[in-house]
């Protein structure tokens, strides 16, 4: 991110700016709070609250994941709350994920406001020609594996077989 000298900002970025259709991207969302601001709204009962942005175009698969970590910039410290959403695109062509803001609430003589992200582009990739006819469109990195709870059995006595699909993608699509 481009960090300006503001005590609140925020970013949102993906991973993969030009992913292939069904491809997992993940959708980074950022709030920074500067530690010697004189209004810290972390600090206060009544938090900044979170609102994603408009995914249309997109599946999105999971929980939001987040994580806070401290930086240090122009002889200032901040507190960056990153909020990450695992995604997975649905047509080729130009994608907007839309913008995502914190509403920061007031205090005392301090106003509140909303803070808004930038759009971020997403330019699509169809898949490439050629697949075979009974592709479901599962795009990602999987491993399957097989498990017998025997080698050898006698006549009319059952075994036991276990298949593990694993990797990561939309393993939903790989049926």
């Amino acid at each position: 991110a481009q960090l300006g000298n503001q005590d609140l900002f925020v970013d949102a970025e993906v991973d993969n700016q030009t992913p292939y259709v069904g491809e997992q991207i993940t959708y980074t969302f950022r709030f920074y709070e500067a530690a010697d601001a004189l209004f810290m709204p972390s600090l206060f009962m009544n938090q900044p609250s979170y609102s994603p942005p408009a995914l249309t175009g997109f599946w999105s698969e999971g929980e939001v994941q987040n994580e806070s970590y401290r930086i240090a910039h122009n002889g200032r410290i901040y507190t960056v709350t990153e909020l990450r959403s695992v995604l997975f695109p649905q047509a080729a062509g130009g994608q907007i994920i839309e913008s995502a803001q914190v509403t920061v609430p007031g205090f005392g003589f301090q106003q509140g406001g909303v803070l808004q992200s930038e759009p971020v582009r997403v330019d699509v990739q169809p898949l490439p020609a050629g697949a075979p006819a009974d592709f479901t469109g599962a795009v990602g990195q999987f491993e399957l594996q097989t498990e017998l709870d025997a080698q050898e059995t006698a006549l009319d006595e059952p075994i036991l077989a276990t298949v593990t699909l694993s990797g990561w993608g939309n393993i939903g699509t790989a049926g």
